[in-house]
């Protein structure tokens, strides 16, 4: 979580991205982007879709992790975390949009899911079942 589908219809450059949390902290949105853009897209044409993914009220996180995002999006926290029954709970598709807005992509451009995959029963989630067996599948479809 969340897969990236994102688009410059102008210039006709397309990507899709994979950004769980290892790829938010290790700059896959960035990557995209910058991959987008040698391609010829331009910021202010990239659209993006976010998700569907493991949403804010279950992906609960501590430790070093937390930590690691706490440093990465320190001026965020009140964006991305909140707590409950004293848990912390991470919103990764709000800290890929973050990422997006700070490369420059406009905030109109983009478009967050609100389906969260561990809630919705009909998706895959690898945080409510504890493992890999299935699979969302993610597509490029040009018409």
């Amino acid at each position: 979580f969340p897969s990236h589908d994102t688009f410059d219809e102008v210039n006709e450059v397309i990507a899709v991205s994979h950004n769980g949390w290892k790829g938010i902290i290790g700059g896959t949105t960035k990557n995209t982007i910058n991959e987008m853009e040698l391609l010829g897209a331009e910021k202010e044409h990239i659209k993006c879709i976010i998700g569907p993914g493991v949403g804010g009220c279950c992906y609960d996180i501590f430790g070093e992790r937390k930590m690691i995002f706490e440093k990465i999006f320190k001026n965020h926290l009140e964006k991305i975390f909140t707590k409950k029954n004293g848990k912390y709970f991470l919103d990764l598709a709000t800290c890929a949009k973050l990422q997006l807005l700070e490369l420059g992509v406009n905030e109109r451009n983009i478009e967050v899911s609100t389906i969260c995959t561990s809630c919705d029963k009909s998706y895959p989630s690898y945080k409510r079942d504890g493992n890999t067996l299935k699979s969302i599948l993610s597509y490029i479809w040009i018409e």
